[in-house]
């Protein structure tokens, strides 16, 4: 099977995946693993980065500005570490010098989506009175060096520079208080999404503007001006969202916006607020994305196809589910500790991770067709920043300065996390790592490749993700669990989502899983004096709809008590809880009692042989009645 697998691609030449380091020394340039391996090599000798031929390489550049490549991957900019030489335009294919940019206090780079420009922003110097400000943010044409365009900004965004390329600073199409604005990134729908934060009363949102295409270079490439948006009257309001994070799908037609707030109203988060709404460009979805669990939005990532995103929302464990372009969940994939979303370029396989101040799991998925099947885990503990290699088979995590000052280095895993770090490679100063970008015609979309038999005949793959034996919980000794087993929180529903329940299966049949609506814990705790039926009346009934539902059902129950006496109860899950918790406090008070009882015997017996008795010994001996009745009613 796996010679069949590798026969397809026989013959075929694949560009080699190369890395882009920056240390203290210089820029690195390593040559990556390769993107198919021979069923008769060994991955050992072949999974490894080597140095590249130093057409890259570079003794001295500056530390505050990391090389940079275009979307492409053809041209690289990259900043000496002398602040009075220029900025150069190299290529990637012969190393030759396309350009030199006469900026020399650059504190920022971004190519434009198609590499033909190049932004610069400097820090704006504080005119002298009576001049105009000096305009720090300069658009340089790549192929000539010349300068094209130059804007005051006072700040480096990309959204700004996108606004700046769409329209004059002095034009008037656009809201001056926008904050975010993101084009489509479809030449066919020309919508410019313009976020504005609330200010002066007044609440934030979101509006689609138009414009004329015609406005274009005709180069076919990006136009420097291209005034005359017009409102296309399709928007949404948003409340409590200071920032936002837009992002649109492939085909341009849905974006995402990912808004903050810095105060929370509810005072439940000390982080502020967060939402994610989905909007359309006609106008006909305009919706905020439901949420199974109440918390903070860590994130949410459009498919490279666009067909869906994936939102990893709620205290953590946060709950991670998939949507349709519509807004409706379709999958779950449980309650896990995860606050980064990763697609591979292809949109083949996914990354589930943990970085910053979690543990750094990673859960590995294919995405292929309908799957949505687990292939494997990983961990990569300090991880700064990561990427997909444009090839799709390998994931790359990166420790970095000046986030983390040791264990400096980078690492890379397989498409599926088996075998942990294939490579790890340890830099004392490491300040960047990045793949050299590829188009996507590049390489072939793969699917999983076979496992590989090893010496002993089993597969190499499952045999490197066998996992030590699980440490069981520790348990006091004379402990039910129960208490513990009702606090324990829940995993959360994991599978297909099929008409707001989530069936158990990835095929869609079989036992299905109602998605509850989250319910404080402190709801369910057992209330003493009152039995659990009590006790989960009391919490179920606890809303002015539900106590309307009740009303009309009160007579028939009453009607229909005659039948149902001498039958026993059904009890559901939650009510079975709460009574074994009930039995367990229970047990508790009739051991304390019998202490009690235990020590009264022993005042009674010193008492009798004559020994002093104090107040307090004497007004205890006289509770042995009292403890007897309550022993009793306990013991029946």
């Amino acid at each position: 099977m796996a010679e069949d697998h590798y026969k397809r691609y026989e013959g075929i030449h694949f560009p080699q995946t190369k890395l882009l380091l920056q240390t203290k020394e210089g820029t690195l340039s390593f040559l990556g693993p390769p993107s198919i391996i021979p069923p008769h090599l060994d991955q050992s000798s072949v999974l490894q980065i080597n140095p590249d031929d130093g057409v890259f390489s570079q003794p001295e550049v500056a530390l505050s500005l990391p090389p940079l490549y275009s979307a492409d991957g053809m041209c690289l900019a990259r900043a000496p570490a002398d602040k009075s030489a220029p900025i150069e335009i190299v290529s990637t294919e012969s190393g030759a010098i396309i350009s030199i940019i006469p900026c020399t206090d650059a504190q920022s780079i971004e190519f434009s989506p198609l590499g033909t420009f190049l932004v610069t922003w400097s820090r704006q110097l504080k005119p002298k009175s009576g001049e105009a400000p000096q305009c720090n943010l300069h658009v340089w044409r790549v192929s000539s060096g010349e300068l094209e365009a130059s804007f005051n900004q006072r700040q480096m965004q990309s959204d700004m520079i996108q606004r700046r390329l769409a329209g004059h600073p002095e034009s008037e199409s656009l809201p001056q208080r926008s904050l975010a604005v993101q084009h489509s990134p479809n030449p066919a729908v020309p919508i410019i999404a313009v976020f504005t934060p609330e200010a002066g009363g007044k609440h934030a949102k979101v509006m689609m503007y138009s414009y004329d295409q015609q406005l274009l270079s005709e180069e076919g490439a990006e136009g420097t001006k291209a005034q005359g948006c017009q409102d296309t009257g399709f928007g949404r309001t948003m409340f409590a969202a200071n920032e936002c994070c837009m992002k649109w799908n492939l085909s341009g037609e849905r974006v995402i916006v990912q808004t903050q707030s810095d105060v929370d109203s509810s005072n439940a988060s000390y982080y502020g607020s967060t939402g994610l709404f989905l909007l359309s460009v006609d106008g006909k979805v305009s919706l905020k994305v439901p949420q199974s669990k109440e918390g903070h939005v860590a994130a949410a990532e459009w498919s490279p196809t666009g067909e869906v995103f994936i939102m990893a929302a709620g205290n953590m464990p946060c709950q991670v589910t998939m949507f349709n372009n519509e807004g409706d969940a379709v999958y779950e994939f449980g309650a896990m500790h995860r606050n980064t979303i990763s697609f591979a370029p292809h949109g083949r396989f996914l990354c589930l991770a943990g970085f910053g101040n979690l543990a750094g799991d990673m859960d590995f998925y294919d995405f292929s067709g309908n799957k949505r099947k687990k292939i494997g885990s990983a961990n990569s503990h300090c991880a700064v920043k990561w990427a997909w290699s444009p090839d799709s088979r390998y994931f790359m995590t990166s420790t970095l300065r000046p986030r983390m000052n040791v264990d400096n280095g980078i690492k890379l895993f397989k498409y599926n996390g088996l075998g942990g770090a294939l490579v790890d490679y340890k830099i004392e100063y490491l300040y960047d790592a990045q793949w050299k970008p590829a188009l996507l015609t590049a390489y072939p979309d793969r699917s999983r490749s076979p496992s590989r038999p090893d010496a002993s005949g089993g597969s190499s793959d499952k045999a490197s993700t066998s996992k030590p034996a699980a440490v069981a919980a520790y348990r006091p000794p004379g402990s039910s669990g129960a208490l513990s087993e009702m606090m324990r929180r829940s995993s959360g529903p994991k599978g297909k989502v099929v008409g707001g329940s989530v069936s158990t299966n990835n095929g869609g049949s079989g036992q299905q899983k109602s998605v509850e609506k989250f319910v404080p814990s402190a709801a369910r705790r057992p209330i003493p004096g009152l039995p659990p039926t009590a006790v989960m009346e009391a919490t179920s009934s606890g809303s002015k709809n539900s106590r309307k539902r009740n009303k009309g059902g009160n007579k028939s129950a009453e009607a229909g008590k005659g039948e149902k006496q001498g039958k026993a109860p059904v009890l559901s899950v939650e009510e079975k809880k709460v009574e074994e918790v009930v039995v367990v406090d229970k047990e508790k008070k009739i051991k304390n009692l019998r202490k009690k009882l235990k020590q009264v015997t022993e005042l009674k017996g010193k008492q009798a042989s004559g020994e002093n008795m104090n107040p307090d010994q004497l007004k205890k001996i006289e509770t042995e009645g009292d403890i007897l009745k309550e022993l009793a009613l306990l013991e029946v």
